[in-house]
């Protein structure tokens, strides 16, 4: 099986690349989107969604020559992108200076202005978000990993700054940065099949491919589409087949090489939005993190838990409950934490049968409890009063925002007070009688 084309063969002089930039201005303003039936205009969001621009019976397929693609591989042949590299910084790394390297204003010369320019120029993930709203996330684990994720950024700047790589007026600032990251974790598709080497995931997740024009797609957990050449959950399972100079023969018009999209089978009427499926599995947290909003009562909902190890020095081992409750991963690993290990670290196993638990099952079960009691009392001590919520959502520009905030803390309250009354009920199964947590009052 071929693999798709990588990097253009323009990137990396700095002709080359005023040529691309040039190529790429021309393609953006080509009839790509009005071959497939569709337009980009403002939508209900306050950014831009791609609408049917006459009936489309059966629905709508867009594709992209995978020439435009900004990704690693393309990063990467960039001049820019190969100083990063010769830095001994990451791909990801790459990526991200060079997306940042073409925000406008900024007249670098970066071949992938063309592309910038009609991207929004304020991210709307949660951590490029005002301190004020922020705030209202204290007690969550996003509101730590934020800050964590603040941090790496700083770091990144720094090394930037240091290594040279950009001349001094020129520099990228920090919310070049930002404005970057929040573009990437809000606009990347999957890592496209075959597209060069395997790039391991970076700080902020897969690294991903950002593509121009598929990027207008709104998301709807319930569109039921396909995709051609991501590795994701919508993948068709196909993949474009290049002849022997690199070239597809399912190229658009004006394409050199093999080609992204999106199809969505749903037929839709002039002047609706056609949507694409950013996946199924996304909790409220991931969301937040990448789009900056929250679905109410999101059934994919889950909680991170770092449960201790039993094997000194260590890192704890990270699991998770959902809406479905506890999982066995979960109570293994606390089951190993409890006890029944040997000097190798060896875990204990759980006993099968209901009336085999013994002492080390119930010390289980109430250890878990606690670290729930724990997480929930934390979350509930934060929680921003009602007035606070109201202040910030009578501001037109957060009201979506602080929605998104309030549903996010309530699926978390919600999980965490169902595994709990699970806890509950296994302890009682197990001691014969009625128990509680420390610090916690049992409904």
């Amino acid at each position: 099986m071929a693999a798709l084309a990588s990097a253009p063969p323009t990137l990396g002089t700095p002709s080359g690349e005023a040529e691309f930039a040039s190529s790429l201005r021309t393609f953006l303003a080509s009839d790509a989107l009005a071959h497939a039936g569709l337009v980009a205009r403002p939508d209900r969001h306050g950014g831009t969604g791609l609408f049917a621009a006459r009936d489309l019976a059966q629905g709508f397929e867009l594709t992209i020559p995978t020439r435009w693609v900004l990704d690693s591989t393309s990063a990467g042949a960039t001049v820019l992108g190969a100083a990063v590299l010769g830095a001994g910084m990451s791909q990801e790394d790459a990526l991200l200076v060079v997306l940042a390297d073409a925000r406008p204003p900024r007249k670098t010369g970066s071949p992938w202005a063309p592309y910038a320019e009609l991207l929004p120029q304020t991210s709307p993930d949660a951590g490029s978000w005002p301190e004020e709203l922020t705030a209202l996330l204290a007690g969550t684990d996003l509101h730590g990993a934020l800050a964590l994720a603040e941090a790496e950024l700083v770091k990144l700047h720094e090394g930037v700054a240091s290594a040279g790589v950009l001349p001094a007026e020129a520099m990228l600032t920090l919310d070049d940065l930002r404005w970057a990251r929040g573009m990437l974790l809000s606009r990347r598709f999957p890592d496209i099949v075959g597209r060069g080497p395997a790039v391991a995931a970076g700080k902020w997740g897969d690294v991903g491919s950002m593509v121009p024009l598929l990027d207008y797609l709104n998301h709807d957990r319930a569109a039921a589409v396909t995709t051609l050449g991501f590795e994701d959950e919508h993948w068709d399972g196909g993949i474009v087949q290049l002849n022997a100079t690199g070239q597809s023969p399912l190229a658009a018009a004006g394409g050199d090489g093999a080609c992204v999209g999106v199809k969505n089978g749903t037929p839709c009427r002039e002047g609706q939005e056609v949507v694409h499926n950013y996946g199924t599995s996304k909790s409220n947290e991931e969301l937040m993190a990448m789009y900056g909003f929250a679905l109410e009562r999101n059934q994919a909902d889950k909680v991170p838990l770092l449960v201790p190890s039993p094997i000194d020095g260590a890192e704890p081992v990270l699991c998770h409950v959902n809406r479905n409750g506890m999982t066995e991963e979960l109570f293994e690993a606390i089951m190993a934490n409890v006890g029944g290990q040997g000097d190798e670290g060896a875990a204990a196993e759980p006993k099968e049968e209901e009336e085999d638990v013994d002492e080390a099952e119930l010390a289980a079960v109430t250890a878990l409890g606690e670290l729930i009691a724990e997480k929930l009392n934390e979350l509930n001590d934060n929680e921003p009063t009602d007035a606070a919520y109201a202040a910030l959502a009578s501001n037109p520009g957060y009201a979506a925002r602080v929605a998104s905030v309030r549903h996010y803390r309530q699926g978390v309250a919600e999980v965490l007070a169902a595994t709990l009354r699970e806890c509950e009920a296994m302890a009682q199964v197990v001691a014969g009688g009625a128990t509680g947590y420390d610090g916690m009052e049992m409904s």
